[in-house]
């Protein structure tokens, strides 16, 4: 069974969409380059795996303009919950 290292990370829609899919945003200037440097700096931080905390809408802030724990931007938008396992 894997221990919770870190729960309550709130990601902005552009890290949600990497962090599950390993999808890239559309979002202007290196916005991307962001996302990759943050998910990557969680995991070595953390020494454990990123895994979305929300399901079915639970977990999920509707819009928020506060800094996402990933990129740590501001862009507003929903935000979803995340955890560190390990």
């Amino acid at each position: 069974m894997a221990d919770i290292l870190k729960d309550g990370l709130l990601f902005c829609q552009c890290c949600t969409l990497a962090a599950v899919n390993g999808d890239s945003c559309d979002c202007p200037g290196d916005h991307d380059g962001q996302v990759t440097r943050g998910l990557g700096r969680l995991t070595t931080s953390w020494r454990g795996y990123i895994v979305a905390a929300f399901d079915e809408g639970e977990g999920v802030h509707e819009f928020s303009s506060s800094q996402c724990d990933c990129c740590l931007s501001r862009l507003a938008g929903s935000r979803h919950e995340f955890a560190i396992i390990g």
